[in-house]
């Protein structure tokens, strides 16, 4: 129990660092932002070792692994939330997904790049291309959405502000017959 603790506090700690890059997204230098973070991120893996030690723990039996997967939700529901204003055209359950995505690379990178036969800075620079591109694909994605949804509601409003050929005839034929009647 005492790593499930070790690794509630480190959830939180990481969660606050979080808070402080908030409201940078989307901005124009998001991705500036998100390389700093990742930077920050990085930075604490390296200068505290147990945090390594800690999440290899948390991977060893399937109640620490449990206990892990909750605080790993927690945290994805707060990167979800940040994700909105990037992403709004993408569904809720997409971006909770996306970000459980996210936040399960960035654990796993960060441990690989601190493993003693890898070098730190490339494989940090490799998260970062990771997480660059599939933030950048789905910011287009939820775009390319926006733009659907606006050229079905022009049609459909085209549609409903064009009256119906076939209606317009039928009442033309009964205006006829009944002025000959």
């Amino acid at each position: 129990m005492i790593v499930c603790e070790l690794n509630r506090q480190d959830l939180v700690g990481v969660q606050n660092e979080l808070a402080t890059f908030n409201g940078r997204i989307p901005s124009v230098d998001w991705l500036r932002f998100l390389n700093n973070f990742v930077d920050h991120m990085a930075g604490l893996w390296t200068t505290d070792p147990s945090r390594r030690e800690v999440w290899l723990a948390m991977q060893s039996t399937p109640s620490t692994r449990a206990t892990g997967a909750i605080h790993e939700k927690e945290f994805a529901e707060q990167v979800a939330r940040m994700l909105a204003p990037l992403t709004p055209d993408t569904p809720r359950a997409r971006r909770k997904l996306m970000a459980e995505v996210l936040v399960h690379i960035v654990y796993s990178m960060l441990n690989f790049s601190v493993q003693d036969d890898q070098t730190h800075a490339e494989a940090v620079a490799e998260l970062k291309r990771i997480m660059v591109a599939y933030l950048q694909i789905a910011e287009q994605d939820s775009r390319a959405q926006a733009k659907r949804r606006k050229r079905r509601e022009d049609s459909e409003r085209a549609r409903a502000a064009t009256p119906d050929s076939a209606g317009t005839g039928t009442n033309q034929a009964e205006e006829a017959s009944a002025s000959s009647a």
